[in-house]
């Protein structure tokens, strides 16, 4: 299933990014701390959805959402791994 939510945010599709998007928070929020194991998949292409200049506001706020998501149930590794990118993103 990860390879089709990677898929989806990578598409120029907006919906199918923003559905990726919420598919990702809704994992979260289901495996909680568990989630730590999926950082490495799903951080690296929400940041792309972020710095695109092609995404649109709300396919942004959508992949900020997420990436909160990840970060409140897997705080030590995102903060690790992805806190000093998200920064820089924001």
């Amino acid at each position: 299933m990860g390879t089709y939510l990677l898929h989806a945010l990578d598409s120029e599709e907006e919906d199918c990014a923003r559905v990726a998007c919420g598919i990702i928070s809704d994992i979260a929020t289901a495996l909680q701390e568990l989630v730590e194991e999926y950082l490495t998949s799903f951080v690296p292409e929400l940041l792309k959805v972020l710095r695109s200049n092609q995404r649109s506001r709300v396919s942004k706020l959508h992949a900020l959402q997420s990436l909160g998501d990840l970060a409140v149930y897997a705080p030590i590794k995102y903060c690790t791994l992805y806190l000093k990118d998200t920064l820089e993103v924001l």
